[in-house]
Order: structure tokens, then sequence, then C-alpha cells
């Protein structure tokens, strides 16, 4: 992408502001004397340890010369008896001309032990803020006097090498003459002028200056006192508590990050001014491949780039003592680096920089919605017009109550009074039109559920003029569609049952008579033997025939509901058990083991019995044709919530290779091998006839398992 730039020159002031900056802030930090400039800056920058750096050498030398002031301050002092002498004065610091001499020392006596003991309470809490990150120990023999938070002398008192806890190899320790100093089990000379010891507090101690001055000891005379500070080598948190240690640990790392980051942006921008130097087409080159990059990053993506970079710089710069020169650089940096790249990103993509994100494409998107759903596009016009004039007719309103208010002028609070009443009317209007069409909503949610419940008659009825109407419209002509489909269904089913019955009719007065004659035949005394074999096989083709042509009769009028049924109450235990008794013969000679689990109790079910008994009888005739030799079939009868549930269950002989609405088919035959016996209705007759007399039938394959289910309501 060529964003058109014949010279680099923003490239080349760009980087000139950043090598001045640069420049300027070295020049004030270095110029500085204060502490937290060139201590910090030459010593912590390069520390490896927290203990190396001056923030830590300072923390120490408060603290020695905490406990140095402690344990040397006259405790014994009558604060009480000045208090006493002084009187109400003091509280009122009635220092008159008048006021007695000693008064007046007393005062200031007294306002100094105050001082002293807030100090002191201050430096106890932050010595308890510290924890077991720092043990301390300091004792006077002159005075009694002694300081520690250990629960022993560690050896101190005892002429004994020091028996500091285990996690403790930082101590700084005076015996009452001299420091002994070590970190990491090394010893340290803390008497080195170079080792950042002496621009401590601790000066004045190494060098031997004892002054003492009234009451505020400005270097307490410490000789043959003993005085030790022991910082745990893995520092951790203390709850409640601000430790300093531990932050001083943690914001030396953040620090590290900090120098690399600042030492990794002088060194680009340094090179990119060097190589700009060298060749004068490199800003714009740059400037080039910069801003094609930016061009394929999506608007989001980059607006959340500046907020991670932003939140780190803050996480790295909060709660540092390093110098402010340099902090507000960091700061500075980070805010020039990203204004220039967003410089350069406007530069080679302001014709589409707005529109290369993700909300304008939602917003492409909701276009698009718009236009191909009518209903919706009418809603969100809508919206969008109303809120645009309710925030104009509020926007006016409030401006003519001020002008009323400024003016005194009735009429402006009248013409004020009105705009709100249009536009709660608006409003009103509006809302009137969104419900509706909520309960348009609720009429078509309503209709949708009468259909699936099969009420295809009743038509869909909706408010004139509503957005929904050519939804009314298209349902009621599905409704008649689905209307006249069903009607010619059941006409189409109405004639195959009839054709089933005159067939069937048709057919049972000349096998009547093949079966009266195939009988007369068979009471012939002198026919040959052969021919008697032909007279059975006739006599049983025709028996099966006779009863194929039963079952085509009775399940054509069960399905068009001509066949009566006696719906009476039966115990269903001993309807099974009578069916099985019946069956008693074909059961021994399949060789099938048979299962029962029936109640003892009867379980009464509302139906017809003959219908009932001869369900059961295709559905264990069925299980004895077609079992596995050898397994067994179970039969189970349980009574939950109301419901009688029969499952017979039985191994097949054959592969069941089809699905559970197959089976009730009529003449489906499961063994699509078997030519010689059923009729391929046994179940479907058993389907429509337990349906019929009130229950539910149910079949269930899994893998060579079939089951038939049959369920009742008891009584």
């Amino acid at each position: 992408m060529d964003i058109g730039l014949k010279r680099s020159r923003p490239f080349r002031i760009w980087l000139y502001l950043f090598i001045g900056i640069y420049i300027v802030v070295f020049c004030l930090t270095m110029a500085s004397r204060g502490r937290y400039q060139v201590n910090y800056l030459g010593t912590d920058i390069i520390s490896l340890d927290y203990r190396d750096t001056q923030q830590f050498k300072d923390f120490l030398g408060e603290k020695f010369h905490f406990l140095a002031e402690y344990i040397t301050h006259d405790w014994d002092y009558d604060y009480e008896g000045d208090l006493a002498k002084v009187g109400d004065s003091y509280y009122t610091y009635d220092y008159d001309e008048n006021m007695d001499e000693n008064e007046r020392k007393a005062m200031e006596r007294i306002q100094a032990e105050r001082d002293f003991r807030d100090y002191v309470d201050w430096q106890l809490r932050s010595f308890r803020a510290e924890g077991q990150n720092l043990i301390y120990y300091a004792a006077n023999p002159k005075t009694d006097v002694s300081l520690t938070n250990s629960a022993t002398d560690l050896g101190i008192t005892n002429d004994q090498p020091l028996t500091l806890p285990k996690g403790y190899d930082f101590y700084i320790h005076y015996d009452g003459q001299r420091f002994l100093v070590q970190n990491a089990g090394k010893p340290l000379d803390i008497y080195e002028s170079n080792n950042g010891y002496w621009s401590t507090q601790f000066y004045n101690y190494i060098g031997g200056d004892w002054d003492v001055k009234g009451i505020h000891q400005d270097v307490p005379d410490i000789r043959g006192c003993q005085i030790l500070l022991a910082v745990k080598k893995d520092l951790v948190t203390v709850p409640y508590e601000y430790s300093i240690l531990y932050s001083m640990e943690k914001n030396l790392t953040k620090q590290k990050y900090l120098y690399l980051a600042l030492l990794l942006a002088f060194t680009a921008e340094l090179g990119l001014f060097i190589f700009s130097l060298l060749n004068r087409n490199l800003g714009r080159e740059l400037e080039r491949t910069i801003g094609g990059v930016l061009g394929k990053v999506l608007l989001e993506f980059k607006i959340l780039f500046i907020l991670v970079v932003w939140i780190i710089s803050m996480y790295l710069v909060e709660g540092h003592y390093w110098a402010g020169f340099l902090k507000l650089f960091y700061v500075a940096s980070v805010l020039l680096w990203l204004t220039y790249f967003a410089f350069i990103d406007i530069r080679a993509n302001r014709e589409y920089i707005l529109t290369k994100n993700m909300t304008w494409k939602l917003v492409k998107w909701y276009w698009h919605l718009e236009g191909v759903r009518p209903f919706h596009k009418a809603q969100l016009i809508r919206i969008r017009i109303m809120i645009i004039l309710e925030a104009l007719f509020i926007f006016f309103s409030i401006l003519l109550v001020l002008l009323a208010a400024a003016e005194s002028e009735i009429v402006f609070f009248v013409m004020a009074l009105i705009l709100v009443c249009v536009g709660i009317f608006l409003f009103y209007l509006y809302t009137r039109r969104f419900a509706n069409n909520l309960v348009d909503i609720d009429r078509i949610i309503e209709q949708t559920e009468r259909i699936r419940k099969g009420d295809i008659g009743t038509k869909l009825e909706i408010s004139p003029g509503s957005d929904l109407k050519v939804l009314e419209e298209n349902l009621n002509t599905i409704q008649e569609g689905m209307a006249t489909a069903v009607e010619n269904s059941i006409k189409s089913e109405r004639m195959k049952v009839e054709l089933i019955t005159n067939i069937s009719h048709d057919l049972k007065t000349p096998l009547t008579s093949i079966i009266s004659y195939v009988d007369l035949l068979s009471k012939e005394s002198d026919l040959p033997e052969h021919v008697r074999d032909y007279i059975g096989i006739l006599a049983q083709k025709s028996d099966r025939l006779k009863f194929l042509i039963q079952d085509l009769f009775d399940l054509s009028k069960v399905a068009s509901g001509q066949m009566e049924f006696d719906m009476k109450t039966l115990d269903l235990v001993k309807l099974i058990q009578q069916t099985l008794a019946d069956l008693e013969d074909r059961i021994q000679e399949s060789g099938l083991g048979l299962r029962l689990n029936l109640p003892d109790e009867p379980v009464f079910i509302t139906s017809d019995g003959n219908k009932l008994y001869r369900v059961f009888a295709n559905l264990f005739s069925n299980a004895l044709k077609y079992s596995l030799i050898g397994t067994r079939v179970y039969v189970d009868l349980t009574v939950e919530e109301g419901r009688a549930l029969v499952e017979i269950k039985n191994t097949a002989n054959y592969e069941m290779n089809f699905s559970e609405e197959e089976i009730t088919e009529r003449f489906f035959r499961g063994d699509k091998a078997r030519t010689s016996e059923g009729s391929g209705l046994g179940l479907a007759i058993a389907q429509n006839f337990t349906q019929s007399c009130g229950g539910d039938f149910e079949i269930k394959v899994d893998g060579d398992l079939f089951k038939a289910i049959l369920s009742f309501n008891t009584i």
C-alpha cells in the first residue's frame, strides 16, 4: 500500500522529538543530587537482588535508627509530673510573655515526648506490617530497655554466634562496637564508602559521631548496645498489612521490565534515526509498510491493543520510588509511540479506517436484516424514529423550561407542556401498536398449538392493519391445504377399507364351499393314499386362507371404526394366564423356556376381553414361532403410577433388519425368508385392537431382542 508520501519529514520529526526528550530527561536526571534520582538510578537499575538496592538500605537505616532511638530514650522522664505542673495551659498552648521559664521548658518537653511517642507508635505499626519478613532485636544493658519480635535473644546476649531461624539469610548486627553484615552467607563491609550505606541513616553510626542533644537524640549513643535486623530469604505477604519489603522485592521485578522496555524503545529509536540519516527513503518506506500492516487490522483490535499497552504501562510504573523524570518520560514515550502509529494509520488508511471494523460489519448485517425481514424492518424503523422524536421532544422541552425560568414567560412553559403531552401521546401510540403485535404473536402461537393437536379447521384471526397480517393469510392458506390433504387421505383410506371388506366378504362364500367339499372328500374311504395327502394339503391351505381373510376383515373393520368393542372390567393377570394356558401344548412343543413375572394380586383394567385375548394370543404365537431355539420368553406385568405395563421379550431366530415402525405395517414380514406361515397382519391387528381397547402398543428392537410393550390405565 502506497500512502503517497514523497518525503519522510513526519517520520524524521518524530525521531528528533524522541531523541530530544531522551537527552533532556537524561540531563535533568543526572544533574539531580537527590537520593531518589542518582542513587536509585545508579544502583537500583543494575541490582539483581532487591537487598542490593538503595531502597532496601534506606529502609534498614530508618529501622535501625528507630531502634537506636528507642533503647536510648529516657523512658524514666517524669511525663506525668511535668503535665501536672503545666496544667490546662498546655492544651491551650498559652505561650505568653509572663510564663514561667520552667513551665515553658516543661511544655516543650511534653510536646517533644508526645511527638516521640507518636513516632514510636507509627514505627511499631510499620514493624508489625512486615510480619515474619523482618526480625528485630534491640537491647540497652545500661537502662535494661529492649525491643524485639523474637521469642529468644537469638544468642546475642550469650556471647555466642547468631542463631537465626531457618530461612533468614540476611542480617545487620551492631554488637556494641562494630557492625556485622551478612548476605546469603557472605559478609559485607558496611564501612566501605561506596557500598551505599553511607548515604543512609547509618552514616553517623558508621562514623561513630555520637552527639547527644537533649531529648531528641540526633545521633543516639548506642555504644555497648545490641541491635539486630534480620530479613527473610523468601518474603511472604502479610494479611491485612502492607509489607514494604515484600512490595520492594516485587517492584524490583517490574522495574527490570520497565528499564528493559525503555532500553528497547531507545535502541529502536536510535537505530531508526541512524538508518534514516543513511537512507533518505527509509522513513517513507517504513511508514508505507507500517500503514499497510495497520490497514489489515480491525479497529476493535487496535483499540484493544492500546488499552492493553496502557494497562501494562500503568502496572509497571505503579508504586515505584524511582526518578520522577524517568517515570514521566516512560509514560510520555508510550503515549508518543501510540500517537505516532495512530498518525500513520490515519494518513495511510483514512478512507476506510472507520468502516473496516466489526461494528461496521454488524451495522451492514443489520441493514441486510431490515431488507429481508419486512416485519423486522418495520419494527426497527419505528423504534429509531420513536427514539429520535422522543429525544427531540425532551431536548426542546428542557430548553423551553429554561427559557421560561430565565424570561419569566408563561408561554414558554405552556409550549414545553404541549411538547411533553405530544411526546407522551406518540409514545402511547407506539406502545399500543407494539402491544397489539405482541397479542397477535400470542394468537399465532396458540394457532400453531391447535394445528399441532390436529385442529386444522379453526381459522386464525388477528387485528386489522396488523404488521403480521401477511402471516395470518399464509397460515390460513397452509391450514386449507392441510385440510384438503387430510380429507383426500381419509377418502383413500376409506376406499381401501371398503375394498378389503368387500373382497373379504366375496371370498368367504366360495372359500366356505371349498372347505366343505374338501371335508367331504376327506371322508371318502376308497381314495388312494397320495390323493388323501393332496386333500390334507388343500384342507391346510384353505384353513390358512380362511384365517387370512378373517384377519383382513377384522383389520378393515377396526380401522374404519365399524367394529364394536364390549368394554368391561377384567383382571389382566387372569387374561394373560388364560391365554398362556390355551397355548400350553404349543409352548411344550417349542422347547422354549417361559419366564412369568406377574403380580400376586389382581390388576383390573377396562377393556374388551375377547379382543385383548386375541392380542395376547397373536403376541405369544409370534414369540413361539420366531424365537431362537433354546432361548427363553419373558412375560412381565408391572404397575407404575396407575398404569399397567405388559412386556413380552424374546430372542429372534432371524436377523431383524427393520425398524419399529415397519414391523406394525400391514403384510410386513420380519423374516423375509419365511414363505409358509403368517399373514403379516398379526402385529397390525394387535396394535389396532390394543389402541381400540384403550391401551398403548409399542415395539422395540435391540439387536436380536424383540420386545412388545402394552400399557393400560388401571382401575
